[in-house]
């Protein structure tokens, strides 16, 4: 049956004792129509085929896409995208209610291969402008080429391996196009950083000077992106500019590498650029000298040094000296600071410090006139001899006949306390002369006092006094 419809099929049969006769009604279904297309048949891959349908209801369509995906069942897959180069038949099936079915050959699709993009740079020279290198390719499938170059001459080419240059430093981008016979493409882009050669450039602060001399070093340097510093050898600092302190004496080697990116490395070097010189160490004793006059001090040098020194002393009371080592008395009884500087022949100097408390050294003073009735100067009203830190005093007064007058051994804080007003068992002497005399005097120092001096800077522990009325 061509066509669809209602048709009754009919039969007779018969013999010789009669005829007989049947029909019977056929239905005849037109299988569904199939109106689907696809587009695009041809492309690259990935080639995205879309697909337009025109379902009917009722009807079941199965979609077969010829590359070995599973089976899609629906009224339309929208789209199919082909991974793989090759010649696809896309095919669908359509299934109506009576099971009846129809299949249909969409289409061919004919999924093209890419080319592959790759390539490497060879370069004449790691650093240095202008920077030449070539392209090496790496490509395959391809058949047709473009080149584009930021920033280099030329800035474009269609050789398969062109060669260009780059007359500044910078980073730039490489582009690679390549083409086949299907008119497929791939690109790639790749990064290329063109540097000029590093120049190792520095300055000093100084040059020379004494122990923990501190330098301050400047980078000046051009096309560099790192730095190592070394002084005798050693690696001190990788910052671009720093400051250090050179502690011990002798000459030092300073050098600078420097690099950037390109591997390439520059270095500048200074044989003894650095000259450290020693410094002495300045120090001293002192002691009071008991066999000079009072609150005379030798003091001795104690200083340490590897090259010959000079001395410049100041005791503090306005005095100095430039000897090794000084003699000094002082005339009053207040706390000196004394100072040491020391010089060497390279003017490297150091100072030492000291307080000398001539307060807790001891004195003893004894007068050589007593006046009771004056006026004008209180202290010669009695006769008090003067002192300090004395632990142990004795002294009396005698007539020239040598008849004792008067004596005293109190202490009061370490100074005399006791004094004599000039008479004896509470008379009034006349005017005259008398003697003192020290019997003993001894000082918390452990120092026994060395008498006074007299008119003639003869140190005496007795002596003349005056009484005048």
């Amino acid at each position: 049956y061509g066509n669809s419809g209602l048709f009754t099929i009919s039969v007779k049969v018969g013999n010789k004792c009669g005829v007989d006769s049947a029909s019977v009604n056929m239905l005849v279904i037109e299988p569904p129509v199939i109106v689907a297309s696809a587009s695009p048949t041809s492309g690259c891959v990935p080639l995205n085929v879309i697909l337009t349908n025109q379902p009917v209801s009722g009807v079941i369509y199965t979609w077969d896409f010829g590359d070995g995906t599973p089976l899609f069942t629906g009224a339309s897959p929208g789209n199919h995208i082909y991974t793989i180069p090759g010649n696809y038949n896309y095919r669908v099936t359509a299934t109506d209610g009576f099971g009846c079915t129809r299949t249909a050959a969409i289409a061919t699709v004919v999924a093209n291969p890419v080319p592959v993009a790759g390539f490497d740079i060879q370069q004449a020279e790691p650093c240095g402008l202008p920077q030449q290198l070539c392209m090496i390719d790496g490509s395959s499938g391809a058949n047709q080429y473009s080149w584009t170059f930021s920033n280099a001459v030329p800035q474009a080419s269609s050789l398969a391996e062109p060669c260009i240059e780059y007359p500044i430093a910078g980073t730039n981008i490489i582009r690679q196009i390549v083409i086949n016979q299907f008119s497929c493409k791939d690109t790639l882009d790749r990064n290329f950083t063109a540097y000029d050669r590093p120049i190792s450039l520095f300055t000093v602060s100084d040059t020379s000077g004494c122990e923990n001399l501190e330098i301050n070093f400047a980078n000046n340097s051009l096309n560099t992106t790192f730095f190592e510093w070394h002084y005798n050898g050693i690696i001190d600092s990788t910052n671009s500019n720093f400051s250090y302190t050179f502690e011990d004496p002798g000459s030092y080697t300073i050098n600078l590498i420097t690099g950037n990116g390109s591997g390439c490395r520059d270095m500048m070097s200074i044989q003894d650029l650095i000259t450290v010189w020693p410094r002495p160490v300045a120090d001293f004793v002192f002691q009071e000298d008991f066999n000079e006059w009072p609150r005379t001090f030798d003091f001795t040098d104690q200083s340490v040094s590897s090259e010959p020194i000079t001395y410049d002393w100041v005791f503090g009371d306005g005095d100095s000296s430039f000897l090794q080592n000084p003699m000094h008395r002082y005339m009053t009884l207040t706390d000196q600071h004394v100072g040491l500087w020391v010089s060497n022949q390279f003017g490297c100097t150091d100072t030492a410090l000291a307080v000398l408390k001539l307060d807790s050294i001891g004195d003893l003073f004894i007068p050589n006139i007593l006046e009771p009735n004056s006026s004008e100067d209180p202290e010669r009203k009695v006769f008090l001899p003067k002192g300090y830190n004395l632990d142990e005093y004795h002294i009396g007064v005698f007539t020239r006949t040598g008849q004792l007058v008067w004596e005293s051994k109190s202490l009061d804080n370490g100074m005399p306390s006791e004094s004599w007003d000039g008479t004896l068992n509470g008379v009034p002497l006349p005017s005259g002369v008398f003697v003192w005399k020290i019997f003993n005097a001894h000082f918390a120092s452990g120092q026994n006092w060395k008498g006074m001096p007299d008119e003639d800077q003869i140190r005496r522990s007795n002596n003349f006094l005056y009484l005048v009325r």
